[in-house]
């Protein structure tokens, strides 16, 4: 508590700079960043803890819960740049498998049906399509649980 406070402000003049002053001295807000604290701080550096981790070679990993959150891990970073290779062609496979849409060129309205549409894009890609469902308190009983 000492180091994030700033003694040498009267806390009468400024309340926040004799609390506060020595923790912004040593802190300062990271550029991309709103705000920081403590959690965020702390956040950070668990983040770049386990960044390192992942990025290590397999063989050092022990665990192979560790090598199986590596392999995720790598899936995402893209190494060998098949997901740049691959472009835009994915999701405008998924747009034509769910119907086509009027900027790509290739929907036509009068074969588009909402209902398969919908039906694809839950089914398939489980992905609501207009509106989701879930299960909560009833807002006039809390102690049921409903369908909302």
């Amino acid at each position: 508590m000492l180091r994030s406070s700033d003694v040498t402000t009267n806390p009468c003049d400024d309340f926040y700079k004799y609390a506060c002053g020595g923790w912004v001295k040593n802190n300062p807000i990271p550029d991309g960043k709103s705000m920081w604290g403590t959690f965020g701080k702390l956040e950070h550096r668990n983040q770049l803890i386990i960044k390192n981790v992942l990025e290590r070679s397999e063989n050092d990993l022990e665990s192979e819960a560790e090598k199986k959150a590596r392999r995720y891990y790598m899936s995402c970073m893209d190494a060998n740049e098949t997901i740049e290779a691959l472009g835009a062609e994915p999701l405008l496979d998924i747009l034509n498998k769910t119907g086509g849409w009027n900027i790509s060129g290739n929907f036509d309205i009068n074969k588009w049906n909402l209902q398969e549409t919908l039906h694809s894009l839950q089914n398939r890609y489980n992905m609501g399509g207009l509106f989701t469902w879930a299960v909560g308190e009833d807002d006039r009983n809390s102690s049921r649980h409903i369908i909302q």
